[in-house]
This record gives structure tokens, C-alpha cells and sequence, in this order.
């Protein structure tokens, strides 16, 4: 009896689902509403699928940026110094290639055809940028590894004092300093060619730079961008300490009324260091 009750309950139940929702079971027909609701889920998904589907196909067709970044690594002469950062691809792509997983501690004096591979920018004019476009990609997934570098690490520049975090606009990387910075270079030995790649932050504005506590020159320069490039004597067993200073800074918020409060002096788009004849 008890049974039955269930089974009968039950039964019940369907109808009053399928009457809720105007189905064909008792011979009405599906209400407007219901159509409606059933059209704009499709038309939704739909519409997500085809919004999805192009950023699916370009991560499905194309090489990851810490995939295209180390295999090209590897066709290179040389030992890899992965940064912590793509250390576990490094381990699942690198299997016959000498290679070690650091995070900055990188050789003083690195041989000429060392390479480091890092994600983002390296901040050296050496660099070789592996990149997948921001576009529908980058809002559906965790934004890592869109961006990873390699660049011999001789070239790369140490940060020190006086910088500020790295900028960019989506095609190039920058960062300010204030009215001092100090930067780190690899010794190298023998002679050195150091580049630098300015924006000043006014338009008359002076920059002193010194190695290893010489003057190396002072130049003018503007809000246009200016390469500057000298031979230099680099150290052989010991970093090379760069500083640049300039003589007028710019702060947003004192001298334009904006939010920001940073001291920009020079904005640095690149610094090359690399061996030289």
C-alpha cells in the first residue's frame, strides 16, 4: 500500500512538472515564455561558443610563448639559465639540453653565448620577446605566459637603486627612473659597448653617466627618444656598476595635479651591454 501511495505520488509529480513547464505530456503545447527562455539560452551559448572559439583554436594551433621561447633556446649554443618562473617547462622541454633553474642569481661572468629564459622582459636590448596576443585569450584565462623572454646574459642589466616597476603600453617596455640610478653589468673583460634608449622627462634636461666610478660622458636630451652608445672597458671578474643621474625630475602629482607621486627623471626603454672588438 505504502508502495503504491509512492508510486502514485510520483506520478503526480511528473504532471505537475510537465504542466509547469507547458510540455506536450497531458496535450498543451509549450508556453511562449517557455520558447523564449529555451531561444535566448541558445542564442547565449551560442553566442559564447562563437565569442570563445577563436582564442581556443590560436592556444590549440600555436606554440605557448614558454614553449616557442625554449625550444628556440635550446637550437642555441650555450647553457640555458631558466628562471623559476617556466623551471617546470624547462624540465619537460629541455631533456638533452644543459640547463639550469634559477631565480637571479646569475653568473658574474657568464660565457658569451649563455641564456637566460625568464618570463616578461629581461629590460636588455638583446632580448628576444616570445608573445601571444591580449586579446580574447587573455579574459578567459590566468594572465601568465603571455610574454617570456631569452636573451644572452651578459646583455642583462641587474637593477639597483632608483628604478622604478617596468611599464608598458603593449608594444614597448620602459621603465623611470628618478634623479639616481644603479645598475649592475656583467663582466665581460675586455672592451664593452653599452647602448641606452632615453626619454627624458622635460625638455632640457642633462644626464651624467659613470662605470665603475668614471666618468663615461654627460648628454642633453628631451622628451623624444635618443639612443646613446660608448666602448667601455668592462671588468673581467666582477660586476660592472653603471649609474646614471640627471639634474631635473618631474612629479605628477606636484607639477600636474595627477595621482601620481613617483620623481621621474629618465625613462629608460632599453640598456645594452654586450662584448666588443
Amino acid at each position: 500500500f505504502a508502495v503504491g501511495r509512492g508510486f502514485g505520488s510520483s506520478a503526480n509529480g511528473k504532471r505537475q512538472t510537465a504542466n509547469a513547464i507547458g510540455s506536450p505530456a497531458n496535450g498543451q503545447r509549450p508556453t511562449v515564455n517557455a520558447i523564449a527562455e529555451i531561444a535566448l539560452l541558445l542564442l547565449i551559448t551560442l553566442r559564447f561558443a562563437w565569442w570563445t572559439w577563436p582564442a581556443l583554436e590560436d592556444a590549440r594551433t600555436n606554440p605557448s610563448p614558454p614553449a616557442a621561447a625554449l625550444a628556440w633556446a635550446a637550437q642555441q649554443p650555450g647553457t640555458i639559465y631558466a628562471h623559476g618562473s617556466v623551471g617546470p617547462m624547462a624540465d619537460a622541454l629541455l631533456p638533452q639540453k644543459k640547463y639550469v633553474i634559477t631565480e637571479e642569481d646569475l653568473p658574474v661572468a657568464p660565457k658569451p653565448r649563455d641564456l637566460w629564459v625568464t618570463e616578461g622582459s629581461t629590460d636588455s636590448l638583446e632580448q628576444r620577446v616570445f608573445q601571444r596576443p591580449h586579446h580574447r585569450l587573455w579574459q578567459i584565462v590566468r594572465q601568465r605566459y603571455f610574454e617570456v623572454s631569452a636573451a644572452p646574459i651578459a646583455s642583462i642589466p641587474l637593477l639597483g637603486d632608483g628604478w622604478w616597476s617596468e611599464e608598458s603600453d603593449g608594444r614597448t617596455e620602459w621603465r623611470w627612473m628618478g634623479s639616481r640610478s644603479v645598475t649592475n653589468l656583467a663582466a665581460v673583460g675586455g672592451h664593452a659597448r653599452l647602448t641606452l634608449r632615453v626619454i627624458c622627462a622635460t625638455e632640457k634636461q642633462s644626464v651624467d653617466v659613470t662605470l665603475n666610478r668614471k666618468r663615461v660622458a654627460t648628454f642633453d636630451c628631451n622628451q623624444e627618444l635618443s639612443a646613446h652608445e660608448w666602448t667601455l672597458d668592462s671588468r673581467a671578474n666582477a660586476r660592472n656598476e653603471l649609474v646614471l643621474t640627471t639634474n631635473r625630475v618631474v612629479t605628477p602629482a606636484r607639477d600636474f595635479g595627477m595621482d601620481d607621486r613617483r620623481d621621474l627623471g629618465v625613462r629608460v626603454e632599453g640598456i645594452g651591454w654586450k662584448a666588443a672588438p
